[in-house]
């Protein structure tokens, strides 16, 4: 989450406050620990990481620019990382909740892995109790994380739907109230419109794929742009290659909508 970095040491001293035995002790421990473990200066600059911090990043130590200083990427300004590192040099021990961190973002050939951390920061002080650099560890939370927001958006997809249904049923109810027959396209705009209003689209419609008749009718749709209701040449609107598809019964994302400027 911080500098990209191995096992290395970019200092001048060492670690500092450490005699050779201890400082022997606390490398044997640096190196073989488990977590991300980063040594920042007092401007920000990576001068040391272990193993485990190149396998969380899947970058080697060379990957860090000329010059990078935690204290100046934007990534972790803008999640208040920054702030907690400078507490740190101020003396505290504080900890961070999870952050997403784009590891290519701050390397200087745009390698990296992206991933979720929880991180920790405390200082390190000489014999003198001056506070020369800071220990960053890093704890990978992105299977966890990314576990909790899938299933926080299946929920949220099960929530729209079951809300749908009920908004579908209330329709055709006040339809047999007035005697009125079920209108099917008056259920489809209703569709379409609770449908675009869930995924904060512009545009939602309903397609009827005729692949003998190389056409598509449009039903119904919530949105102005795009093909309005009608029938419309197959390839016109998806293309052969997406026919071709069709014909052999595969199932086709014609456009994510998420990278459609029209939405």
């Amino acid at each position: 989450m911080t500098a990209i970095g191995g096992a290395r040491d970019h200092s001048s001293s060492g670690t500092p406050g450490l005699t050779a035995a201890s400082e022997a002790r606390f490398r044997a421990l640096f190196e073989q620990s488990p977590l991300s473990t980063v040594l920042h200066d007092a401007d920000g600059r990576p001068v040391q990481a272990n193993a485990a911090f190149e396998r969380l990043w899947g970058v080697p130590f060379a990957a860090v620019p000329p010059g990078y200083s935690a204290f100046h990427d934007p990534q972790l300004e803008a999640a208040g990382v920054v702030a907690l590192m400078r507490r740190a040099f101020a003396g505290e021990t504080v900890s961070a909740p999870p952050v997403r961190f784009d590891a290519a973002a701050a390397s200087h050939d745009a390698r990296g892995r992206t991933r979720w951390v929880a991180s920790h920061f405390f200082p390190l002080r000489d014999p003198d109790g001056v506070v020369r650099q800071i220990v960053v560890q890093q704890e990978d939370v992105t299977s966890r994380f990314e576990g909790e927001a899938a299933r926080a958006r299946r929920e949220a997809r099960q929530r729209f739907l079951d809300a749908l249904r009920e908004r579908l049923d209330a329709a055709q109810h006040a339809m047999a109230r007035r005697d009125a027959p079920a209108d099917p396209d008056a259920l489809l705009d209703l569709a379409c419109a609770s449908l675009g209003g869930f995924l904060g689209v512009r545009l939602v419609n309903v397609h009827e794929v005729d692949l003998a008749a190389a056409r598509v009718t449009v039903h119904a749709g919530h949105g102005t742009a795009g093909p309005g209701p009608g029938t419309h040449p197959i390839d016109a609107l998806y293309g052969e290659a997406t026919r071709a598809r069709l014909a052999r019964g595969e199932t086709v994302a014609v456009r994510d909508v998420r990278d459609d400027p029209l939405t």
